[in-house]
């Protein structure tokens, strides 16, 4: 069994200003910090290949969000982002055999030839995707940095999952994941909170 790397778990806590979690329950780490007005948390299950590594970043009062929720409020979004695999004339074949999902329609066909999205509410993905920033904000961290998938929820914060492992995690891929993800989540507060 490969141990966490405690020189990593060290640079990348003083980096991200976290603290490494006493109590991690399956995970074999998990840092705990703030980023401006959220609270991010990363977590490790395995630190080794083929194990990647979870950024949650949440809105401080995520937890009171369900318990308080009014009953004739309109449901929060829910939005799931994932890479396409196959590109180009192989996504067609792919398709077809039902390899890979279409996904739901965001009127966006270069965006949708990329990624695979599902969503709980039409109106409310439109109004989000048509906050500035947000698409590329998506395709950026795509490409950057390679994420498998990339939850959105308007009433708890924004969830990535990286297949890197972290003993091979950079500092700086790590602290430019969050600074995107922090740019998602002040769309989100735009959009829905203000």
């Amino acid at each position: 069994m490969i141990p966490v790397n405690k020189s990593k778990v060290q640079v990348i806590s003083e980096a991200l200003g976290a603290k490494p979690e006493k109590n991690t329950g399956f995970n074999d780490l998990v840092l705990k910090g703030k980023r401006g007005e959220y609270d991010l948390t990363l977590t490790v299950f395995k630190p080794f290949f083929p194990f990647g590594v979870g950024y949650l970043l949440s809105f401080p009062n995520a937890e009171n969000a369900e318990s308080n929720s009014d009953p004739e409020a309109p449901p929060p979004l829910k939005l799931t982002v994932l890479p396409r695999f196959a590109k180009g004339l192989m996504s067609i074949f792919g398709r077809l055999f039902l390899f890979e999902s279409k996904g739901q329609s965001v009127q966006d066909g270069k965006f949708e030839r990329r990624f695979i999205t599902t969503y709980n509410e039409r109106d409310l993905m439109f109004a989000y995707f048509s906050a500035p920033d947000v698409k590329k904000t998506i395709w950026d961290l795509s490409m950057k940095e390679e994420f498998n998938e990339l939850v959105i929820n308007s009433d708890t914060g924004v969830y990535l999952y990286q297949p890197q492992s972290f003993n091979y995690l950079a500092v700086e891929k790590c602290l430019s994941t969050f600074e995107a993800l922090e740019s998602l989540a002040d769309s989100l507060t735009e959009v829905f909170y203000e």
